[in-house]
C-alpha cells in the first residue's frame, strides 16, 4: 500500500508541474519593418512611418515589443533612440503614410501603465533625468504625454536599446490579413523591430498564480503525510 501511495504522490507532483509548463508556453516570431515614408504635419514637423506583415506569423498575438535598434540617430539626451509617435494594428494594408495616419486601427490597445512594460534604454550626452513620455519615475509609459494611439508628433523615446511591450486586450487575428504600422517622431533615421507574441508578458509572477502553487505544495505535503499514517 504505501509503495502505490508513494506512485500516486509522484505522479501527482509530475502532472501538476506538467500542467504549469504547458500553461506557460507562448509562440514568438521576430519581425522587420518596411519604411513606407513621412507623414508630414506642419513644417518641419514630420513622422516616419512604417509596416510589418503578421499575416502569417501563424498564430493570434497577444502581445507586441517594439525595440530600438540602438542607432545613435536622432536628437539625443530626453529623445535618445527611436521616438514612436504612435502604433496602430488593422486588417487592412495600406502603402503611403498618409494612409496609414487615416486607418481606423483595431481597439485592442491599453495604454495605460497595467496594459504596457518599459524597459528604458540609454541616452547620448547630454542626458535628462528621464526618456520623454514616460512618467515621473522615467520607468514607465505616461500615454497623456505620449498619446500612442495617435499621429501628433507627441512620443515616448525609448533610448538606445529600450523596449516597449504592449499587452494586447485580446487576440488579433491574423485571418484575412494582419499589420502593424508604426510611427517615429522627426523620421531621423532610428529604426525598430518588433517582437510578436501569442502570450503576454508579466513583469513578476501573478498573486493568484503564486497562491495557486503554494496551495498545491501544501496540498501534496498533507497527502504524503496521510499516507505515512
Amino acid at each position: 500500500m504505501k509503495r502505490a501511495n508513494s506512485v500516486f504522490c509522484r505522479s501527482f507532483l509530475l502532472v501538476s508541474l506538467g500542467f504549469a509548463v504547458l500553461t506557460s508556453q507562448s509562440l514568438a516570431a521576430s519581425v522587420v519593418f518596411e519604411n513606407l515614408g513621412d507623414y508630414d504635419y506642419v513644417y518641419p514637423e514630420k513622422s516616419g512611418v512604417f509596416r510589418a506583415d503578421l499575416s502569417s506569423l501563424g498564430f493570434d498575438p497577444l502581445s507586441i515589443t517594439i525595440i530600438d535598434n540602438g542607432t545613435t540617430g536622432g536628437a539625443g539626451g530626453e529623445f535618445s533612440g527611436f521616438d514612436l509617435d504612435a502604433i496602430r494594428l488593422s486588417q487592412i494594408r495600406v502603402d503611403t503614410a498618409e494612409e496609414a495616419e487615416a486607418l481606423m486601427g483595431l481597439s485592442l490597445f491599453d495604454f495605460s501603465a497595467s496594459g504596457t512594460i518599459f524597459t528604458p534604454g540609454t541616452q547620448s550626452s547630454p542626458t535628462g533625468d528621464k526618456l520623454y513620455g514616460t512618467d515621473s519615475t522615467g520607468t514607465a509609459l505616461d500615454n497623456s504625454v505620449a498619446t500612442l494611439d495617435d499621429f501628433d508628433y507627441e512620443n515616448i523615446s525609448l533610448g538606445y536599446g529600450g523596449r516597449l511591450t504592449f499587452n494586447l486586450t485580446g487576440p488579433a487575428s491574423t485571418s484575412g490579413g494582419l499589420y502593424l504600422y508604426i510611427a517615429e517622431s522627426g523620421g531621423n533615421g532610428e529604426t525598430a523591430t518588433a517582437e510578436i507574441l501569442s502570450t503576454h508578458i508579466n513583469p513578476v509572477p501573478e498573486p493568484a498564480t503564486m497562491l495557486l502553487l503554494a496551495s498545491g505544495l501544501a496540498g501534496l505535503a498533507g497527502l504524503r503525510r496521510n499516507f505515512k499514517k
